[in-house]
């Protein structure tokens, strides 16, 4: 009998392997993995060592020189970070890291990012330090998108009533790129002649939504392109980016119009489209400011929440995050999408947030700012009490009013 159910164990554990290798074998298939992973062990009790131990080891580059603000850092199946900032002579060491096997990550800004010993499994033991760490950095590449020729649509008057009565013109842009035509692009001009600042709106849904925000700061006094993602490109983060980049490019080049200043650009960006604008910034020409409306800046943190907080997170993006895969296993996915831990590179930040809210929990704001004040960024944080995600300029309240002004002031002052 016991051999009768040990064979039973034995075939059920070779069919569970089977079937996880089937279905990593799919496209989008360790995606669905990943969340199936994350969903059992929601279930179980989260797994704290009791001791710790620590890692230490160096950072250079290609040319075995010490890259300027490098860091390495290793983080927890649930998304706790620890984090060692290398000196003068790329040495660093991470302290208080709970006994366990993790894979450690170096970055710096306008490096990629890279895993020790080939992404292998590191051991830190209790009461121990694991050294000989080391990392070398390469410089990231840019991404150069290949455009067709845009076509820009005809000129429109569009008329709001956020804030108040508001006007400007409109055209659609469409340009193909990377073997999509995208076609989720406006541009919004006041009327006149004269050159303006010019702002890059990155909605997290299409742009047409929300027009009403788009004419408001045109009405203001700037050149307003308006994108948002194209759904067939799904969840790929990546592509999304490279879109952004490419329709950001035409804005810099002054292919739209002759009226945007490239010198004085600034962004605002909400949600997940705060993820696409910060990944972007590697590759776009420097910006004046950034607003960030309900943004993610900190991708670990955002794993953590998947734990603690009962999220709201609407459709397809509800499993994006459990999507990206385990934090100690994978860190270098959460890292591109952190910006807090490159703060001291931003540009000066606006970060508006709602206390209750319950898709990108506050907690993002509050970890932003932080890194801000410790960078010495410029910065300011606007908690509001709203209960929505979004502020709605179809049906203002007085804290939409008030955010906006907030945000028209920050820009207007930053911008121009």
């Amino acid at each position: 009998m016991r051999r009768l159910v040990a064979v039973i164990a034995i075939v059920l554990a070779l069919a569970g392997i089977g079937v996880a290798v089937w279905v990593l074998a799919m496209p989008g298939g360790r995606a669905a993995y990943n969340v199936v992973e994350y969903r059992v062990r929601r279930l179980l009790p989260a797994e704290t060592a009791a001791v710790s131990g620590a890692l230490a080891g160096r950072i250079t580059a290609d040319d075995r020189r010490p890259v300027p603000g490098a860091f390495a850092l290793v983080a927890t199946d649930r998304g706790v970070v620890f984090q060692g900032d290398a000196g003068a002579e790329g040495f660093y060491h991470i302290a208080n890291v709970p006994a366990g096997t993790y894979v450690p990550l170096a970055a710096a800004w306008g490096y990629a990012p890279e895993r020790a010993a080939g992404g292998s499994l590191v051991p830190v033991r209790a009461h121990g330090v694991t050294t000989g760490v080391h990392f070398h950095l390469s410089p990231e590449t840019p991404y150069h998108p290949v455009l067709g020729e845009p076509t820009i649509g005809p000129v429109e008057t569009v008329t709001g009533t956020f804030p108040g009565p508001v006007t400007a013109t409109r055209v659609h842009i469409a340009v193909e790129h990377a073997g999509l035509m995208l076609t989720n692009a406006f541009l919004y001009e006041p009327p006149g002649s004269e050159r303006l600042p010019a702002l890059l709106l990155v909605f997290p849904t299409p742009a047409a939504g929300w027009e009403p925000i788009s004419v408001a700061l045109a009405n203001e006094g700037f050149v307003v392109l308006a994108v948002g993602p194209a759904a067939e490109r799904g969840l790929d983060i990546e592509a999304h980016v490279r879109d952004l980049i490419a329709e950001a490019t035409l804005l810099f080049g002054g292919q739209l119009t002759s009226r945007a200043d490239p010198t004085r650009v600034g962004a605002l960006a909400g949600s997940f489209s705060s993820v696409l604008l910060f990944r972007a910034l590697h590759d776009l020409p420097p910006l004046r400011a950034v607003v960030t409306m309900g943004g993610v800046s900190d991708g670990f943190l955002g794993y953590q929440a998947l734990f603690r907080e009962h999220l709201e997170i609407p459709p397809p993006y509800d499993t994006f995050v459990a999507s990206l895969g385990r934090p100690d296993r994978h860190p270098e996915v959460y890292l591109r999408y952190s910006p807090a831990f490159f703060a001291e590179h931003l540009p000066p930040t606006l970060i508006i947030h709602t206390r209750t809210d319950r898709v990108v929990p506050v907690d993002q704001a509050y970890r932003f700012a932080q890194a801000l004040e410790r960078a010495g960024t410029p910065h300011e944080l606007v908690i509001y009490a709203d209960i929505s995600h979004y502020l709605d300029p179809d049906h203002p309240t007085d804290e939409t009013r008030r955010v906006y002004d907030v945000t028209v002031r920050f820009l207007k002052r930053t911008v121009n």
